[in-house]
């Protein structure tokens, strides 16, 4: 079963069961592909946890922690004063200013995947159901 696959992300990654509880992690970086492993029920708790709290926090993201398992945001790539300074001087900096920002990092003993937010919502917000995880729904207004 898989959670994710490469080509529907910019990171290149896929999330797939490999056996019973083992999660197979690959990534590809510069054509290479990694393949790494955490367990099943931490990877789905995790991500449950990071539901939970994005609820019940009103959209703030905190880091997430389960089991040895980590979600956290990180900055990544060139600070941005870096990039101002060399673009003012007539610089390409095309490649580092696409590779800077901010990331949300998975990491479990020697994994580590840096992902994009709009990856790790698909992860998490499309894969509920499979674990009997119900989302809870935000209460609309009644319009007057």
């Amino acid at each position: 079963m898989s959670y994710i696959r490469c080509l529907s992300n910019p990171e290149g990654l896929y999330i797939w069961g490999e056996e019973e509880n083992k999660l197979a992690i690959s990534i590809i970086k510069d054509g290479d592909l990694y393949v790494q492993y955490m367990p099943e029920n931490i990877f789905e708790s995790l991500i449950k946890r990071w539901i939970r709290a994005r609820e019940e926090w009103w959209y703030t993201y905190d880091d997430v922690k389960w089991k040895g398992a980590r979600i956290q945001e990180v900055k990544i790539g060139m600070p941005l004063k870096e990039l101002m300074i060399k673009a003012s001087n007539g610089e390409d900096v095309e490649k580092e200013a696409a590779a800077t920002g901010i990331r949300w990092r998975l990491t479990y003993k020697k994994v580590k995947v840096d992902m994009h937010l709009s990856t790790l919502f698909y992860l998490a917000y499309s894969n509920p159901e499979r674990w009997g995880y119900e989302i809870k729904k935000k209460k609309q207004r009644k319009k007057k």
